[in-house]
């Protein structure tokens, strides 16, 4: 990893393709690799096709995806940013965080998997 290049977090489909690009990006596949934007162009705008959106932070990363989801960790140097989430012109996936439940501080797995508490026989 690059001195420049700092930790971020991204979220996915299940199957690891993005939310976004859909069946061009897949961060499963790619970790240890770099995954880059197809449709890069200066300058860079920030919620448009132009760049990979990353997030300090799991919990914010969630915001731009849905559940249910899966989680990465990546590197990289953002070339925009906003007050929570920042454009990339590639990403090296690092790992896929698999304790969901810890890296957003909520219990992810029975928010993906609810009970009707009608259902429910007492």
């Amino acid at each position: 990893m690059n001195d420049l290049e700092e930790i971020y977090y991204k979220v996915s489909k299940p199957n690891g393709w993005d939310f976004y690009t859909g069946p061009t990006i897949n961060y499963r596949k790619n970790i240890g690799g770099t995954v880059r934007v197809k449709d890069y162009d200066t300058p860079a705008v920030l919620y448009s096709s132009s760049v990979i959106h990353a997030s300090r932070e799991p919990l914010q990363a969630l915001a731009y995806g849905k559940i249910p989801c899966s989680l990465y960790r990546v590197a990289g140097k953002p070339v925009v940013k906003d007050t929570d989430t920042y454009g990339f012109k590639e990403l090296k996936v690092l790992e896929e965080v698999t304790d969901l439940d810890a890296a957003f501080g909520f219990k992810y797995n029975e928010s993906v998997n609810p009970v009707n508490p009608c259902d429910i026989i007492p």
